[in-house]
């Protein structure tokens, strides 16, 4: 009886297989979608140190300034101390 029927035994193997594929395809496709996320949380991450250290470099630069234009209101000065601090910075440090 198994000589004369011996596909019967590869259709069950075959149909226990297709679940199996499907559930590889599905935690393939689910684990790209977590490394992607994953990756652009990391990216979001980094923008925002970089920011930081931006944000820190321009204050330290810029804050004795307006510390010092805050105490006299004289705006020329202010022009006057702004407009070289602003050449040393590049076109990403300027707020």
């Amino acid at each position: 009886m198994i000589l004369a029927r011996p596909w019967h035994g590869a259709r069950i193997l075959l149909a226990s297989a297709a679940p199996l594929q499907l559930t590889f395809w599905v935690l393939v496709v689910g684990s790209a979608v977590i490394f992607a996320l994953i990756g652009f949380g990391v990216a979001l991450d980094l923008g925002r140190v970089r920011d930081d250290r931006r944000r820190e470099h321009v204050h330290a630069e810029l804050g004795p300034v307006f510390s010092r234009f805050l105490e006299t209101d004289d705006s020329a000065h202010l022009a006057a101390e702004l407009r070289p601090a602003f050449m040393r910075m590049d076109a990403a440090h300027r707020p």
